[in-house]
């Protein structure tokens, strides 16, 4: 590994992670591939129609170009006169058994890899839905992109940083990298006092007494969301947690502000003052109220300290996701680290929404619309969160600059894994018995007891 550089379950595919109004349309698609497909015939019972369609295809598979060097696919279903199933490869390469002329393919479907449009990847297309694939060649295929990302020993980043802020989907992202970072055997941040969150100053002792430097930080740093120091004393406690000291990947989410105020309010406030919105700001006006939630988590306290912490520790950030992006943004990070796109997927986890529970089981209630709030209110709101609106804006420039520098592809890579999430959704929807289970729902007694690698 080269180091440069209690939950809901939610089988929902695509979309953003706990965003008002975020729609597919916010994020590029991919192109619609016109290549042929290649397809043989499945060695497992499927449905007629999709039999039909793979002897028909055998041919086609034939006739392709053979002995090339296939690496890590994903799947993304695109809507043409039907569904199609493309089956893509960013590239790389790997001995996984299976693999043979014309490229790798599932052992119970025979699926084959062809050429393909990303660079020198590789793709499949297979007409019909996903509902016909069997449960077999859907494990087999999932767990043979899990073996071709663990197979990669040198050219994947990581001694990552996870600035994990609330309510931003840091919950869904934290759990993609500690779920990483087990599958490739990295040394993962866990402390004695457990949970999903530690002091600092707790864990660069603890780092220190037992001579184990992190490769993965994935904790909250601030338990109760507000971090007591500078963002510059932070640096240097994480220096002395990370791997490498000299080159570490900080990585954080940030959200729209009020967006995020209100999904903040509802989760952490509402549940035990039991007030709307409305009557919080307005009942007690005298009283200290929330402010600037998202600032707090770094320790900025003024504008002075947010224009230095934009000018000298923000441009250290390896990357910053936006929530109403998360799904490109998780493309983008995967190009950054060099990471597969099976490594990338997720469940939605911790959603404020009626009928969900906190972590202490007390209800929550479902977060108003930003369209619905009185203007009154809505001016409350942005006048408690100008440091949030500074620090996002800042934020949102970076991500801009992040694509722009990885862009070429991009739209590609986010093709490719929306594909594969769909695919691992119908799966577990599928086969609710699966091991694969612990991998998504995010409950932190997965950090002592992991399945296995290959758990699908």
């Amino acid at each position: 590994m080269r180091r440069a550089q209690g939950s809901q379950l939610h089988l929902e595919e695509g979309g953003e992670v706990g965003v008002e109004g975020a729609a597919a349309g916010d994020v590029i698609s991919g192109r619609t591939s016109s290549r042929s497909m290649g397809v043989t015939a499945a060695s497992a019972p499927q449905a007629a129609g999709v039999q039909a369609v793979a002897d028909g295809a055998a041919t086609t598979l034939r006739r392709r170009r053979r002995g090339v060097a296939v690496g890590m696919a994903a799947v993304c279903l695109t809507c043409l006169s039907g569904f199609y199933l493309k089956w893509w490869s960013l590239g790389g390469s790997s001995s996984r058994e299976g693999r043979g002329g014309g490229g790798r393919w599932s052992a119970v479907s025979n699926f084959r890899f062809s050429d393909g449009p990303l660079g020198n990847p590789q793709e499949v297309l297979l007409e019909g839905s996903s509902e016909d694939l069997p449960v077999e060649a859907m494990r087999d295929y999932l767990n043979g992109l899990v073996y071709d990302s663990v197979s990669k020993k040198t050219e994947q980043l990581s001694n990552i940083a996870f600035i994990k802020t609330h309510k931003t989907a840091s919950t869904t992202l934290a759990s993609i990298l500690y779920r990483y970072g087990m599958r490739h055997d990295s040394n993962i941040a866990k402390f004695e006092q457990g949970g999903t969150y530690v002091d600092l100053d707790v864990a660069s002792k603890q780092v220190a007494k037992q001579g184990k430097r992190v490769d993965i930080m994935h904790y909250h740093h601030a338990w109760n969301g507000y971090y007591s120091g500078t963002w510059d004393q932070a640096t240097e406690k994480y220096a002395k947690i990370m791997s490498d000291q000299a080159d570490v990947n900080y990585v954080t989410v940030l959200r729209e502000p009020v967006a995020h105020y209100l999904s903040y309010y509802y989760y952490f406030l509402n549940p035990i003052n039991k007030m709307p919105i409305d009557e919080y700001l307005l009942k007690n006006p005298h009283k200290k109220l929330l402010y600037n939630p998202l600032a707090a988590e770094f320790g900025i306290e003024d504008m002075a300290q947010m224009n230095h912490f934009i000018k000298k520790q923000m441009p250290k950030f390896k990357m910053v996701l936006l929530t109403e992006r998360f799904d490109e943004g998780l493309a983008l990070l995967q190009r950054m680290l060099q990471w597969d796109p099976i490594d990338m997927t997720y469940c939605k986890m911790l959603q404020t929404k009626k009928g969900e529970v906190r972590w202490d089981g007390k209800p929550l209630e479902n977060v108003p619309k930003i369209s619905d709030l009185a203007p009154e209110i809505l001016s409350h709101i942005k006048a408690r969160t100008q440091l949030d609106s500074r620090l996002y804006q800042a934020g949102t420039l970076l991500y801009r600059k992040y694509k722009l520098e990885f862009g070429p592809g991009v739209d590609e890579h986010f093709q490719a894994f929306q594909g594969v999430q769909k695919v691992m959704h119908r799966y577990l929807e599928m086969n609710t018995s699966s091991d694969a289970l612990k991998w998504y729902v995010g409950d932190v007694d997965i950090y002592d007891d992991a399945p296995p690698v290959l758990a699908f």
